[in-house]
């Protein structure tokens, strides 16, 4: 959106915002001007026909009409015959009167071009007023005094009246904001937290206009209250809406498309390595449309939280807001590295490394994740160039500035792309992005994560998990808590937990909260892995917890060992889990891989709990 449509639009807002007020000021002009007009024709000095008997010194001539002096009056004539009595001081009044009236009227005419031309499905209140006024104010002879004056000074002042009391009356639906809410909202659907941050950021840069509401927190009423509605949603699972969105879309089925509703816009959040990429963003943009609610700006699919998409989105809102828009960063804060070490030391091809992150009054709730920006590594960068063939003082064009090859890698997401020229590889790349970690701990203060390091078909690793798996004691960390609503414990229940590779890693902090809670409720942990020697993420701490009568079972699943999957213990324990869930009140919660892992797990349940048992009680975290 260029800065003249910003401008546009906010002069616009302020206009529409002040119209009445400006209505106001020309219908004042018009009634002084009508006031002069209705005293001269009690006088008897308008339209008159009257036979000059002494010479009159002319002066000018104005259409047909001719202007002259006769002792102390202004005179206007028509053919021989005197038409207007003017003393000079009323001549001049009359004048300053009407071109103020004639001003008012264009300035007026050019107001209703300018909202029509901005939006006019918005100001139709607006326009239609104007309309209706600029018709009213032509109809009464006030543009061409010369030529009629006040023939129907009666029906001159009952439209005036009228037109008055229409703009009183109207006031209240010309307004664009009330005392009761503000005329944007910006409503959020967020499955692990990211959604809800970049709703929170963009509410604080214009907080003095908008309201910022979970759409679990919104019903179809409440988009009347509004002037439009920014969404910033992401999609989960295979397409799937978050959570907090599921409500809200059962709500708005029944809505008639005839209803008046809010404006809108769509910003979805997503990764393109998915099938159905932002699939929920677009069912709600089609969902919308159907209720009959206009789309204010393009929905716009935000890949890996790209930045450079989400401002494009941010400035057309700006620009229907009639401001200018600020560019959003995503904000990090340091965190402390007390402890990294590698779990299991002989996988040197899947290395997974527990990390302690410190930062002083950190508060989170276990199932909550960690948004880690990571920083590339220059070595890495290096070696994977050198394979390459290519320099790393290459000159590149990125945005249209020429940029060292090496310095610009270090700002992007080069992961798998492959490419013939570094030029061809730059085209491809977006910036580096923050990558979500599952948190594995309740302490306040700290965080423990598992991380897993990625290695790539060129053998080098992966640009978060290589960054996070090299940190030192002693080194630092930006990174960022995202709450997870609705992977966090929903009380003191019992948990069926259901974990793969480190998926287990929220589970920690699940039965480490239970144990703080001094909890009596049964917890069964599901494990898969490789290698029971190898593998066995944080058995100290599962001994620990079954000691404390925290983890009442515990099912491994070996796969390369035994050939067996975490799916094929929860088929063996089919009775169990369904007395656990239908008699005991327990709450399933699935964490893993979403290709393989997740999939399979969930057919199972499927299949062990049909017609929705699980309806409220499955939890899923998959990635």
């Amino acid at each position: 959106m260029t800065t003249t449509a910003a401008l546009m639009q906010k002069t616009a807002f302020w206009l529409a915002s002040h119209l009445a007020r400006l209505l106001w000021l020309v219908l004042g002009v018009a009634v002084l001007l009508l006031g002069v007009l209705l005293q001269l024709r009690l006088e008897g000095r308008l339209n008159l026909e009257v036979n000059p008997t002494l010479q009159v010194e002319t002066f000018g001539v104005l259409g047909r009409h001719w202007l002259g002096h006769l002792h102390t009056l202004s005179i206007v004539g028509l053919e021989g015959h005197i038409t207007h009595l003017f003393t000079v001081t009323e001549m001049r009044v009359l004048n300053i009167l009407q071109q103020l009236f004639r001003l008012g009227v264009v300035f007026l005419s050019l107001v209703l071009l300018l909202l029509c031309m901005a939006d006019y499905r918005r100001y139709w209140r607006h326009i239609l007023l104007m309309v209706v006024f600029l018709i009213v104010m032509q109809t009464t002879q006030l543009f061409f005094l010369l030529g009629s004056g006040t023939t129907t000074p009666v029906m001159d002042v009952t439209k005036l009246s009228l037109v008055l009391l229409l703009s009183l009356w109207a006031r209240p639906y010309l307004q664009l904001h009330d005392s009761a809410s503000k005329p944007f909202l910006i409503a959020y659907a967020s499955q692990t937290g990211s959604a809800k941050q970049l709703a929170t950021q963009l509410h604080q840069s214009i907080c003095s206009q908008a309201d910022l509401r979970c759409l679990s927190k919104l019903t179809p009423q409440c988009l009347s209250q509004y002037d439009a509605i920014g969404f910033v949603v992401s999609t989960c699972g295979k397409g799937e809406a978050p959570d907090s969105a599921i409500s809200f879309m059962h709500s708005m089925q029944p809505l008639s498309p005839h209803t008046r509703l809010a404006d809108f816009s769509v910003l979805a959040l997503g990764d393109r390595h998915y099938a159905d990429f932002c699939a929920f963003g677009y069912r709600l943009e089609q969902l919308l449309t159907e209720k009959g609610m206009r789309c204010i700006a393009p929905l716009v699919a935000v890949d890996q939280m790209d930045l450079t998409a989400v401002n494009s989105w941010w400035e057309s809102i700006s620009a229907y807001l009639g401001q200018e828009s600020q560019s959003i960063e995503i904000d990090y804060e340091q965190f402390d590295v007390l402890q990294n070490h590698c779990l299991n030391p002989s996988q040197s091809h899947r290395h997974v490394h527990h990390l302690r992150l410190a930062k002083q009054d950190l508060a989170y709730q276990p199932g909550d994740v960690l948004a880690v920006k990571p920083r590339i590594q220059q070595a890495t960068l290096l070696s994977r160039l050198s394979k390459q063939g290519w320099a790393a003082d290459t000159q590149v064009i990125y945005q249209g500035e020429p940029v060292l090859l090496l310095d610009l890698l270090q700002r992007l997401d080069w992961t798998d792309q492959v490419a013939e020229d570094p030029q061809q590889l730059i085209d491809q790349l977006k910036p580096i992005h923050e990558r979500l970690y599952s948190i594995a701990s309740c302490e306040p203060g700290q965080v423990d994560l598992l991380v897993r390091q990625h290695i790539r078909a060129d053998a080098s690793v992966g640009n978060a998990s290589g960054y996070l798996c090299s940190l030192a004691t002693g080194g630092q960390v930006e990174a960022s808590v995202r709450a997870h609503p609705g992977f966090r414990l929903p009380g003191d229940v019992p948990l069926i937990l259901i974990g793969a590779g480190t998926g287990i890693a929220p589970f920690i902090g699940f039965l480490a909260q239970k144990q703080q809670w001094q909890s009596k409720t049964g917890n069964w942990l599901f494990f898969g892995e490789q290698f029971s020697q190898q593998d066995a993420y944080f058995a100290d701490e599962l001994t620990r917890f079954q000691e404390a009568r925290i983890l009442t079972r515990l099912d491994c699943a070996w796969s390369r060992e035994a050939g067996e999957y975490v799916q094929d213990r929860l088929r063996l324990h089919h009775l169990a889990l369904h007395e656990w869930v239908v008699q005991k009140g327990a709450h399933v919660f699935v964490c893993g891989s979403q290709s393989g892992f997740g999939e399979s797990v969930l057919q199972v349940l499927e299949e062990i709990f049909p017609d929705e048992k699980l309806a409220g009680r499955l939890h899923t975290d998959l990635y």
